[in-house]
């Protein structure tokens, strides 16, 4: 059976020449999540 829980304090650490990737990346996450009724913050 398939729980999900919801993610509200996460970090993302990265070199700086990938934060352009990497913020795509989190919003292409946070908007997924949504589709399955789960809720991720944005990172801290």
């Amino acid at each position: 059976m398939y729980v999900h829980v919801d993610i509200n304090r996460w970090y993302v650490i990265v070199p700086r020449r990938s934060l352009r990737q990497i913020q795509d990346f989190v919003r292409l996450c946070i908007r997924t999540a949504q589709s399955m009724q789960m809720h991720i913050s944005e990172p801290t």
